[in-house]
C-alpha cells in the first residue's frame, strides 16, 4: 500500500481575496497557487484612505461600533504607535485592550490582553504573530518602510484575518502595495447600494 502524501497548505484559513493581495507583499514566498487557500470566506480587502491619523482611528472605532465586530485586532508598526492609537481609542469609548512593551522601562509595559473577552485588540505587528482575527486594521499604513524585514512583518500582520482586511493611510500608499492590482481591493468603509 502507498502512503499518502498529505500537502500543507500555507494558511489555509486565509480568505482568497487576501491571499491575492498579500502576495505581492511577502518576501520570497511560494508561487502563488490559489487552490492551495480553502477558506470559503469572500470579503474583498479595503484600502482606506483619510485626511489625517485622527480620522484613521474615528473610523476604526465607527466601523467596529457600527458592524458591531467582536473578534479584531488593530495591528501597528511599532510600540510607540500602539500606546498612542489605545489612548486615542479608548478616548472615543468602548473597551480596547492592548499589548504594549515600552522598550526604555520595563516597568511602563502594559499587557491586558484577554482571548477570553471579545474587545478589540491593540498589539505590534510581531506579537500579532500566530494569532488569527476577524477582522483586522492596519492603520498608519503611510510609516511602512518597504525594507525586508518590514515586509515581512507586514505579511504577518496582513495574514492574522481570516475575513475582513483593512489597510488605513493619510498621504499615499507605500511600496510594495503601490503594486498590488486595483481591482484586488475596495476603496470604501462599505459596499456602496446603489439608488433604484
Amino acid at each position: 500500500m502507498k502512503v499518502k502524501n498529505w500537502e500543507l497548505y500555507r494558511n489555509y484559513r486565509l480568505p482568497l481575496p487576501v491571499a491575492r493581495v498579500v502576495q505581492s507583499v511577502g518576501v520570497d514566498l511560494p508561487p502563488f497557487i490559489e487552490s492551495t487557500y480553502k477558506s470559503k470566506e469572500t470579503a474583498i480587502p479595503r484600502f482606506l484612505k483619510y485626511c489625517d491619523q485622527d480620522t484613521q482611528i474615528k473610523a476604526i472605532h465607527d466601523i467596529i461600533v457600527k458592524n458591531n465586530m467582536t473578534d479584531v485586532a488593530i495591528l501597528l508598526p511599532d510600540n510607540d504607535c500602539v500606546k498612542n492609537v489605545y489612548d486615542k481609542l479608548k478616548s472615543l469609548g468602548g473597551n480596547y485592550e492592548l499589548h504594549y512593551n515600552d522598550r526604555e522601562n520595563f516597568k511602563n509595559n502594559q499587557d491586558s490582553l484577554s482571548f477570553s473577552s471579545s474587545n478589540p485588540k491593540v498589539m505590534t505587528y510581531h506579537s500579532a504573530k500566530g494569532l488569527q482575527f476577524e477582522a483586522v486594521f492596519l492603520p498608519y499604513i503611510d510609516k511602512f518602510s518597504g525594507n525586508e524585514s518590514d515586509r515581512k512583518a507586514l505579511y504577518v500582520a496582513m495574514t492574522r484575518t481570516y475575513r475582513n482586511l483593512y489597510i488605513m493611510y493619510s498621504s499615499s500608499l507605500p511600496f510594495p502595495l503601490t503594486n498590488i492590482d486595483s481591482s484586488l481591493y475596495k476603496t470604501t468603509e462599505t459596499d456602496e447600494i446603489e439608488d433604484l
